[in-house]
Parts: structure tokens; sequence; C-alpha cells
């Protein structure tokens, strides 16, 4: 085996402290061993820390036993670190995020100032996480993601054994006089993405095509160039903004969109001092706050995860912790893309999207209710208060009507109308008043076929 692009990757951290991810399989042994193989040679510190998932009972524990006496037959430190994970998935995560955000935190406390954390990923790995995020639609950055050297959320992980499959490995510890090692059997569960790219397609590809492995690290390699050629870009990008918590609406209009996602990214994360992807609803709105004609004091907000809003006023962009709730808070503007985000809040209430592909039973429309054709609604909608002067043709009447007469006939209090939302076109045509009344845009007829029904739900009294 030619270590040479493994010493290639670890050379770099001679005299580090270096914590070896150790599930007890047939990668993370490999490495644990090469690791300390050259651990004097370059002054390394090494440590396994085993990851106890407590997901397969009996089997989660026989895998954390093996490992420790595997370590302890070689004198090896081991640590063996439990994890809640079913806890997590309580709190919404799918069961694969949900670990790994909980290991990363782990990392976070284990790894010292000068450490770093070493992880068995190959080149089989790779490829898998390539098909993957290839079909959730990620960017070159994404389809590239396992990288040799990478910061994540503060820590330095290292992946040695990139250029290396996993066939080559075992046939590495066979030389070691090792054939006994960990198999977790709920790999070969193809419910899980990755177990069905691996057992479904990939071992079918490499048996038809003998030179589709080695194609694939290829791609990946020119990918890679030119995923980092673009974060060069943003970086050099972003230097002009770092620091600033306002930064001029031009500045993102003018950046090619492929360096605008990674600016954007590298700009939230320093605002609130963590790692941040954005998501691709994220990114739609931001496009549109960007391009949407703004009037004096309006200000729109895209929603983030963690209750934050990525903001626009006139010339500036901003970041909110938190929905405004000073007096201007009636010249707010929120995008919504409904498609991708079917329930959003506005203040003390949520509008929710459902989308059916024949109208239904939802023709009926009510107070808190209002049926569209999906095909003539666009995606990125915008919610409003209310404004003094504010109007709209109303459903069966080509009229418009002042918005204040609307209120004044459902009885509503005038200081219960910015609770009632306006849902509006982009270029500002009210089109449903939440608990109140729909327009006449995208009405829907017998020969519709797709709709949406927006509903309106107070979620919260703040008047009271």
């Amino acid at each position: 085996m030619d270590l040479t692009e493994f010493l290639q990757v670890i050379k770099p951290f001679r005299g580090s402290t270096v914590l070896v991810g150790f599930s007890g399989g047939a990668d993370s042994t490999a490495l644990l061993l090469l690791l300390r193989q050259f651990a004097a040679e370059l002054n390394l510190k090494i440590e396994a820390v085993h990851f106890q998932h407590q997901l397969r009972g009996a089997e989660s524990q026989a895998d954390a036993d093996w490992c420790r006496q595997f370590c302890e037959t070689r004198r090896i430190p081991f640590r063996e670190v439990k994890l809640d994970v079913r806890k997590a998935i309580e709190g919404g995560d799918a069961l694969e995020l949900a670990a790994r955000k909980l290991r990363i935190q782990q990392w976070q406390q284990m790894c010292p100032e000068n450490g770093v954390v070493a992880l068995a990923h190959h080149a089989d790995d790779r490829v898998e996480n390539l098909l993957i995020r290839l079909i959730r639609g990620a960017n070159l950055s994404g389809l590239t993601s396992l990288r040799p050297v990478q910061n994540v959320h503060g820590v330095r992980f290292v992946r040695p054994l990139l250029a290396y499959p996993k066939s080559g490995l075992v046939d590495f510890l066979t030389e070691q006089g090792i054939g006994d090692w960990r198999e977790d059997s709920s790999n070969h569960d193809i419910k899980m993405l990755r177990n069905f790219f691996r057992n479904e397609i990939l071992d079918k590809i490499y048996a038809e095509y003998d030179y589709s492995l080695s194609g694939l690290q290829r791609a990946l390699e020119v990918l890679e160039c030119d995923a980092l050629y673009l974060e060069e870009g943003a970086k050099e990008q972003f230097s002009k903004i770092t620091g600033a918590a306002t930064t001029p609406v031009q500045f993102w209009k003018n950046l090619p969109e492929a360096l605008r996602i990674r600016v954007l990214r590298l700009w939230l994360s320093e605002l609130i001092g963590e790692e941040f992807i954005p998501d691709a609803s994220l990114l739609t709105r931001f496009k549109t706050a960007l391009t949407i004609s703004s009037r004096t004091g309006e200000t729109f907000l895209v929603p983030m995860r963690g209750g934050r809003f990525l903001a626009r006023r006139l010339t500036k962009v901003f970041m909110l912790e938190r929905f405004p709730t000073d007096n201007g808070e009636n010249h707010i503007r929120q995008l919504w893309n409904w498609r991708e985000e079917p329930e959003i809040t506005f203040k003390g209430c949520t509008v929710s999207a459902e989308v059916q592909e024949q109208a239904g039973d939802f023709c009926s429309d009510d107070e808190s209710t209002a049926v569209f054709n999906a095909e003539l609604l666009p995606e990125n909608l915008l919610l409003r208060s209310w404004q003094p002067g504010d109007r709209m043709e109303v459903f069966g009447d080509n009229r418009e009507v002042k918005l204040k007469k609307l209120f004044l006939a459902r009885k509503i209090p005038e200081f219960d109308k910015p609770d009632h939302p306006l849902v509006c076109l982009p270029g500002g045509l009210i089109i449903w008043v939440g608990g109140v009344r729909r327009s006449n845009f995208a009405p829907v007829e017998e020969e519709t076929g797709a709709v949406v029904k927006f509903t309106f739900q107070r979620t919260s009294d703040r008047n009271i």
C-alpha cells in the first residue's frame, strides 16, 4: 500500500494530539493502525474515540467492547462516548443528522486547541457522498464536501484515507495479520440513502465497468479544483465586508451567483459566530429581496433557521436576531416561498400553504382560509401588515375596496388590524387579507388543476 498521500495529509500535523474516530469497522481500524505506525516518527499523541450511539442494543455495546479490547491489547489510549441519539431524533432531526450533530458537539468539547480529529472516510465514501449531494441539489462545494483537511464548527478534521478504496484498506489489514473487525448491521439497510447507493447502485457499476471508481475519483478531483477556485474568490470578496454588520445591496447584486452563495455563507457565519450554511430556500428569497423594488422605510425580511432574519432596507442588507418589534414594524415585508416552506410565522400568527393536485374540497373559502389557482401563483410572495390607504379588488367584485371597510365589516378593532397579514405578489398587489377576505387574483375555475389553500391561524395575543 503506497502511503504517500496518507503522509501528505498527516505530516503538517506533526507534534499534534490526534483524536481518531474509531467505530471498529475495517476503515477506522486501518486508520488507527496507520496513525499508530507513524506516531513516534511524527510525534503524534494518538487517542481512539468510539461513539456509542445506543441504537442497536447489545450489538452497539458489543462494538464498543471490541474497540476497547482492541486498543487495550495494543496500548492505544481509548475513550468511549455514549450519545443519546434517540432523544435528539425526538427533537425533529433525522437519525443521521442528529447523530452527526451530537458527534460534532463531543469533538468540540474533547479536541484540544492544537489537536485534530482524524476520520476514516475513504474513496468509496467520497463517491457515495458525491451522489447523495448531487440528488439533493448541492453546488460544487457540497459535491466535494469530504476534503482531506477541513475546519468545521471550530474543529480541524483530517481525512488521510480519501485516496484509498475500502478494498485497499482491507488488503492492508490482511497484510497486518488482522482479519477481525466490526460490521455494523445497519450498513445493509437500503432505506438509508448512503446504503442504497453503496449496495444497490455503486456495487453494480463497479462490477460492470472496471474504470468507474477511478473515473469518479478523477471527476471529484477536478470538481474540487473548481470548488476551491470559487471558494478562494468568495474569500476575496468577503474580505471587503468582513466585520460589517450592514452591507450594500449593490455589493450583493454585483456578485456572480456562484460567489454570492459562498460570500453569504461566510458573512452570516461571522455574524452568528458559528458555521451557517444557507439552504436553497433562503438563497432564492434573498435573490428576490435584492431585486424587488423598495419604497422609503420598507424592510424586506427573509426568514433564517433559528428565528433570525436576513433583512433588506433601501440600499442596505443586514441580519436581525428576531422579528422587529419597534414602531416601524408595519413597514415590514416578509418574503415567503410557499412551496419550499409550507408554514411561516408572521408576528402573532401562522400562515400555511397546502397544495392539492385537484381542487376537490378545497374550493370553499372562509374567513381563515383562501384557495388559489396554484399555476397562476408565483412561488415568492410577500407578507406585510395593513397600512392606511391599502386597497384590494375583492373576490366576486371588480371594484377596489379600501381594506378599512373590510375590517369594519368583520368588526375587527383598530388595534387588531396589524395582526392580520396581507399576502401580496412581489409587485405589491394584495391577494389575501388573512382572516378577512381574498382578492379576485388566481381564482379557482371548473377546469383548474392544482390549487393551494392558505390558512391563517392566530398563535399569540400580543395586543391583550
